[in-house]
């Protein structure tokens, strides 16, 4: 029997926890649900790669963060749709979803399933009890490591509400446009060696560190440009620090990017900078088999296998970060080893049937 299911989720990209979203909403659709997706903020290209599989899209906002306008646009999409499950993906589209649960109008309530990544605690005493509040009427929490299922733990939510289920992902695809067509559509020299990043223009990625990282590189090794994708309230910033550190020529910032896994076949290696929900674009570039420089943290731990796949460096001295990618960029057989390993660590960590099956297994708790 057909079900009517409403996910909710900022705007993303299709990779990290909108990777995981498309995934689950194409996976739900293909079983034969009925599938809605509410986008709380200016929409990317995973609203339009959802809405050509089928599934029913909802934009409520143009802003670049969820507002009290994203709560309301969820609490009439839900009292309208009457959906049986409601699916919240990251923890800003927790609090979207159990807020507009709260204020909607309806007889029946659906069951509320969270699906979290990242040990990302509100900043404030105050945040920190609303989130509590609010995560304390969810069924049920997907949570993507242990240290999210701590995170939510120490927020107040039960232990029987919370379980794992890390990432997953498939083989990737061989790109359907030629590194030409990839430059030509973004912008992109293509004379230049690619690498690529991909995070929310927000504080928790900490940005200014592929800034300093791209201005140091420079002048080791020019011809390099460094894709960044996402968007936020500090675009704005992040461009006036690459200015003042004449970096910008180097750097391409991109607030969406549809082709993004036909870029992934053309990078040398990816960055990531901050604490970023399933590290950004880490997994994805594991599949594709491109090596990964990351700054220690949750995501960074879980998914690269330092010295095999990529580096892990720690956040100071913030000289780590370029003179640990340098030789992934410069030397090729050991890009070529780590490549190899990356591809053999996403399929052996990160199956995408299992990830799949713990998804439909949470569904079918909630709703059978």
């Amino acid at each position: 029997m057909s079900r009517r299911i409403l996910l909710v989720a900022r705007g993303l990209d299709p990779v990290g926890t909108g990777r995981e979203l498309l995934q689950a909403a194409c996976g739900l659709h293909e079983a034969g649900d009925e599938v809605h997706l509410a986008v709380s903020t200016q929409p990317g290209s995973v609203a339009a790669a959802a809405a050509a599989a089928g599934v029913i899209v909802h934009p409520l906002s143009h802003r670049p963060e969820p507002s009290g306008a994203s709560i309301a646009g969820v609490a009439r999409t839900v009292a309208v749709l009457r959906p049986q499950l409601v699916a919240s993906w990251g923890w800003s589209a927790a609090a979207v979803a159990g807020a507009a649960l709260r204020v909607a109008s309806l007889r029946h309530r659906p069951r509320w399933l969270a699906s979290l990544a990242g040990p990302r605690l509100p900043a404030t005493a105050a945040e920190r009890w609303i989130t509590s509040r609010l995560l304390a009427s969810c069924d049920l929490v997907l949570a993507s490591s242990e240290a999210t299922a701590d995170a939510c733990q120490r927020l107040g939510v039960a232990l029987w509400k919370v379980r794992l289920s890390s990432a997953g992902i498939g083989a990737a695809a061989a790109p359907t446009r030629s590194r030409e067509e990839v430059a030509e559509l973004l912008g992109l020299p293509l004379e230049t060696t690619w690498t690529l990043c991909v995070a929310p223009l927000v504080a928790r990625s900490r940005l200014a560190r592929l800034v300093w990282a791209a201005d140091q590189l420079d002048v080791v090794h020019q011809g390099l440009t460094h894709v960044l994708v996402g968007h936020g309230r500090l675009g704005l910033q992040l461009a006036r620090r690459a200015r003042a550190q004449e970096a910008a020529r180097r750097i391409r910032m991109l607030p969406a990017c549809a082709i993004i896994h036909d870029l992934l076949a053309y990078v040398r290696l990816v960055w990531q900078t901050g604490e970023v929900a399933h590290g950004g674009v880490l997994i994805d570039a594991l599949a594709a088999g491109v090596p990964a420089v990351a700054v220690s943290g949750d995501a960074a731990r879980m998914i690269i296998a330092d010295g095999v796949t990529g580096s892990i460096v720690p956040a100071d001295p913030p000289s780590e970060l370029p003179r640990r990618g340098l030789p992934l960029i410069e030397d090729d057989a050991l890009h070529a080893r780590f490549a190899t390993a990356s591809q053999a660590r996403a399929r052996d960590f990160f199956p995408l049937d299992a990830a799949l099956q713990r998804q439909k297994a949470a569904i079918h708790d909630l709703l059978d």
